[in-house]
C-alpha cells in the first residue's frame, strides 16, 4: 500500500499538505477537463507540467513561461498519459534525503548539468564531450536538453562559449538525466529540517525512501 502510495503524486502531495509539509501547489488535468487549462493557466507562470506516476524526470518539463508552450506540452502529454500534474515552479537546489527505518541516514545534493566555455568549442560540442565523460565514467549523460533554457542563457548550439563561461544545459535535474550527486554532511543539517524528512517518511509508512527537498540551501532550517 504504501509503494503505490508513494509512487502516485497526487496523493502524496495531498497527504504531506494535510499533514503541513510544504509542497508545489498543483492541478490535475486530464483529457475532459483539458479545455478550462488550454484557455487559462490557473497557476500561474513559471509552471512545471509531468505525469502523476512517472520515474527518473521522464516527460518532466519545468519553467513553462507562457500560455502558448504550455498548451503545446499539454497537448503532447495527454497524447501519452491519461493524466498531467500541473504546479508552480519551485526554485532553489535540488536534495534527495535517504531515510531508513525512520533514521536520515544520507543526504545528497543534485549537481544541476552544465558545461563550461574554453573559447574555442561550440556550445552543442561541450555538451557531447560532457556526455562522453560521463560516459566514460559509469554516470548517466544529459539527454533531456533543454535548448530555449540555454538560449535565455545567451548562447545557441553552434555558437562558441567564452573562456570560463558556465551554462546550465537542462532545468531537469535528476540523477538520470546527468544530475551528478554530491555529498552534504548529516552534521550540517539543522534539525527541524531533519525532523521534517523524518515526519514525511512515517507519513508514508516506508521502511526504505528517497525524499525530494527543494531549497536554497539545506543547512538553513
Amino acid at each position: 500500500e504504501s509503494h503505490y502510495l508513494a509512487k502516485d503524486k497526487i496523493k502524496t502531495n495531498d497527504l504531506l499538505l494535510k499533514n503541513n509539509i510544504p509542497v508545489p501547489n498543483h492541478f490535475i488535468i486530464n483529457k475532459n477537463n483539458k479545455n478550462i487549462y488550454l484557455k487559462n493557466n490557473k497557476i500561474g507562470f513559471p509552471c512545471v507540467l509531468k505525469p502523476i506516476n512517472g520515474m527518473q524526470g521522464k516527460d518532466v518539463n519545468t519553467f513553462i513561461e507562457n500560455q502558448e508552450k504550455l498548451n503545446e506540452i499539454l497537448n503532447k502529454l495527454l497524447n501519452n498519459y491519461d493524466e498531467i500534474m500541473m504546479e508552480n515552479q519551485i526554485y532553489g537546489n535540488n536534495y534527495r534525503i535517504f531515510v531508513f527505518n525512520d533514521k536520515v541516514m544520507d543526504v545528497i545534493e543534485r549537481e544541476q548539468p552544465f558545461v563550461i566555455g574554453n573559447g574555442v568549442t561550440s556550445l552543442e560540442e561541450l555538451i557531447q564531450k560532457k556526455n562522453e565523460f560521463q560516459k566514460e565514467n559509469n554516470l548517466f549523460p544529459t539527454n533531456n536538453l533543454d535548448w530555449e533554457y540555454m538560449e535565455k542563457q545567451g548562447f545557441s548550439k553552434n555558437q562558441i562559449i567564452p573562456n570560463r563561461k558556465k551554462i546550465f544545459i537542462t532545468n531537469t535535474i535528476n540523477f538520470h538525466n546527468g544530475a551528478n550527486p554530491v555529498r552534504i554532511p548529516i552534521s550540517e543539517i539543522p534539525q527541524d529540517n531533519i525532523d521534517i524528512f523524518n515526519k514525511a517518511h512515517k507519513l508514508l509508512n516506508l521502511s526504505c525512501s528517497g525524499i525530494d527537498y527543494m531549497s536554497n540551501d539545506i543547512r538553513v532550517p
